[in-house]
Protein backbone atom coordinates (compact mmCIF):
# COMPACT_ATOMS: atom_id res chain seq x y z
CA UNK A 1 0.00 0.00 0.00
CA UNK A 2 1.48 3.68 -0.90
CA UNK A 3 1.54 6.36 1.49
CA UNK A 4 -2.10 7.48 0.17
CA UNK A 5 -3.62 4.83 0.93
CA UNK A 6 -6.36 2.55 -0.83
CA UNK A 7 -9.59 3.42 -2.47
CA UNK A 8 -12.62 1.41 -2.58
CA UNK A 9 -15.80 0.97 -4.49
CA UNK A 10 -19.10 0.34 -2.11
CA UNK A 11 -21.78 -1.05 -3.13
CA UNK A 12 -23.71 1.78 -3.28
CA UNK A 13 -21.61 3.54 -5.88
CA UNK A 14 -19.51 5.60 -3.02
CA UNK A 15 -16.30 6.23 -2.74
CA UNK A 16 -14.25 4.92 0.46
CA UNK A 17 -10.42 6.25 0.67
CA UNK A 18 -8.70 4.24 3.97
CA UNK A 19 -5.16 4.89 5.10
CA UNK A 20 -3.15 3.00 7.47
CA UNK A 21 -4.32 3.96 10.75
CA UNK A 22 -1.74 4.46 13.74
CA UNK A 23 0.25 0.68 14.96
CA UNK A 24 -1.59 1.76 18.10
CA UNK A 25 -5.07 2.11 16.42
CA UNK A 26 -4.60 -1.00 14.49
CA UNK A 27 -2.87 -3.08 17.12
CA UNK A 28 -6.55 -2.11 18.94
CA UNK A 29 -8.45 -3.70 15.93
CA UNK A 30 -6.71 -6.95 15.78
CA UNK A 31 -6.72 -7.56 19.19
CA UNK A 32 -10.35 -6.92 19.50
CA UNK A 33 -10.78 -9.06 16.64
CA UNK A 34 -8.87 -11.98 17.90
CA UNK A 35 -11.06 -11.58 21.57
CA UNK A 36 -13.84 -11.63 19.63
CA UNK A 37 -12.95 -14.77 17.56
CA UNK A 38 -11.25 -17.07 20.44
CA UNK A 39 -14.21 -18.60 21.60
CA UNK A 40 -15.29 -19.88 18.65
CA UNK A 41 -13.93 -23.13 17.25
CA UNK A 42 -13.03 -22.13 14.47
CA UNK A 43 -10.90 -24.48 12.30
CA UNK A 44 -8.54 -23.61 9.24
CA UNK A 45 -11.19 -25.85 6.95
CA UNK A 46 -13.44 -22.67 7.72
CA UNK A 47 -10.53 -20.17 6.28
CA UNK A 48 -10.02 -22.07 3.33
CA UNK A 49 -13.62 -22.77 2.06
CA UNK A 50 -15.03 -22.24 -0.96
CA UNK A 51 -17.54 -19.53 -1.06
CA UNK A 52 -19.64 -22.40 -3.42
CA UNK A 53 -19.38 -25.33 -0.80
CA UNK A 54 -20.45 -22.82 2.31
CA UNK A 55 -23.90 -23.52 1.69
CA UNK A 56 -23.32 -27.06 1.30
CA UNK A 57 -21.24 -27.37 4.46
CA UNK A 58 -24.04 -27.00 7.38
CA UNK A 59 -21.19 -27.11 10.28
CA UNK A 60 -18.73 -24.15 8.16
CA UNK A 61 -22.15 -22.08 7.78
CA UNK A 62 -22.66 -21.79 11.48
CA UNK A 63 -18.74 -21.51 12.53
CA UNK A 64 -18.73 -18.37 9.62
CA UNK A 65 -22.16 -17.08 10.83
CA UNK A 66 -20.98 -17.19 14.87
CA UNK A 67 -17.76 -15.38 14.04
CA UNK A 68 -19.54 -12.61 11.83
CA UNK A 69 -22.67 -12.40 14.55
CA UNK A 70 -19.58 -12.03 17.31
CA UNK A 71 -17.71 -9.40 15.09
CA UNK A 72 -20.72 -7.05 14.33
CA UNK A 73 -22.30 -7.12 18.08
CA UNK A 74 -18.43 -6.63 19.55
CA UNK A 75 -18.69 -3.06 21.15
CA UNK A 76 -14.46 -3.36 21.15
CA UNK A 77 -14.32 -4.12 17.59
CA UNK A 78 -16.60 -0.86 16.88
CA UNK A 79 -14.82 1.65 18.87
CA UNK A 80 -11.76 -0.08 17.43
CA UNK A 81 -12.89 0.24 13.62
CA UNK A 82 -13.81 3.99 14.32
CA UNK A 83 -10.57 5.17 15.61
CA UNK A 84 -8.66 3.87 12.49
CA UNK A 85 -11.87 5.05 10.34
CA UNK A 86 -9.79 8.64 11.28
CA UNK A 87 -7.39 8.17 8.33
CA UNK A 88 -10.68 7.14 6.04
CA UNK A 89 -13.12 8.96 4.26
CA UNK A 90 -16.44 7.98 2.87
CA UNK A 91 -17.10 10.43 -0.40
CA UNK A 92 -14.86 12.48 0.89
CA UNK A 93 -16.78 12.76 4.39
CA UNK A 94 -15.17 12.01 7.77
CA UNK A 95 -16.67 8.37 8.92
CA UNK A 96 -17.80 8.99 12.43
CA UNK A 97 -21.70 8.11 13.78
CA UNK A 98 -22.30 11.44 12.58
CA UNK A 99 -21.89 9.93 9.13
CA UNK A 100 -24.69 7.13 9.23
CA UNK A 101 -27.43 10.26 10.81
CA UNK A 102 -26.28 12.73 7.54
CA UNK A 103 -29.73 13.27 5.93
CA UNK A 104 -27.72 13.49 3.03
CA UNK A 105 -25.85 10.19 2.91
CA UNK A 106 -26.98 8.59 6.18
CA UNK A 107 -29.32 6.17 4.57
CA UNK A 108 -26.66 4.76 1.62
CA UNK A 109 -23.83 5.02 4.25
CA UNK A 110 -25.92 2.55 6.94
CA UNK A 111 -26.39 0.33 3.56
CA UNK A 112 -22.68 0.56 3.32
CA UNK A 113 -21.87 0.12 7.04
CA UNK A 114 -20.63 -3.35 7.02
CA UNK A 115 -18.53 -3.03 3.45
CA UNK A 116 -17.13 0.14 4.95
CA UNK A 117 -15.75 -1.75 8.39
CA UNK A 118 -14.43 -4.63 6.18
CA UNK A 119 -12.32 -2.53 4.75
CA UNK A 120 -11.12 -0.23 6.87
CA UNK A 121 -10.14 -3.71 9.01
CA UNK A 122 -8.62 -5.30 6.21
CA UNK A 123 -6.29 -2.03 5.45
CA UNK A 124 -4.90 -1.99 8.93
CA UNK A 125 -5.41 -6.09 10.31
CA UNK A 126 -3.97 -7.93 7.02
CA UNK A 127 -0.41 -6.63 7.44
CA UNK A 128 -0.29 -8.01 10.99
CA UNK A 129 -0.92 -11.55 9.04
CA UNK A 130 0.63 -11.24 5.59
CA UNK A 131 3.84 -12.98 6.44
CA UNK A 132 2.64 -15.20 8.97
CA UNK A 133 -0.27 -16.33 5.95
CA UNK A 134 2.41 -16.61 3.19
CA UNK A 135 4.96 -18.83 4.80
CA UNK A 136 2.14 -20.92 6.18
CA UNK A 137 1.25 -21.88 2.56
CA UNK A 138 4.77 -23.40 1.55
CA UNK A 139 6.68 -26.06 3.64
CA UNK A 140 9.53 -24.40 6.32
CA UNK A 141 11.42 -27.55 6.10
CA UNK A 142 12.61 -29.41 2.31
CA UNK A 143 12.00 -32.90 2.77
CA UNK A 144 15.79 -34.89 3.34
CA UNK A 145 16.61 -36.41 -0.14
CA UNK A 146 16.03 -40.47 -0.29
CA UNK A 147 18.84 -42.19 -1.11
CA UNK A 148 18.44 -44.61 -4.34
Amino acid sequence: MDKQGKEFTMPSGAKLHVSMASFEDADELKNAILKAAKDLKMTEDILNIEMSTLSKDAGALTQLMGTLINAATSADIKQAVFRCAARASYDKRKIDNALFDDPEVGERAREDYYAICMRIAEVNVLPFFKKVFSRSRKPSVKPAAVPA
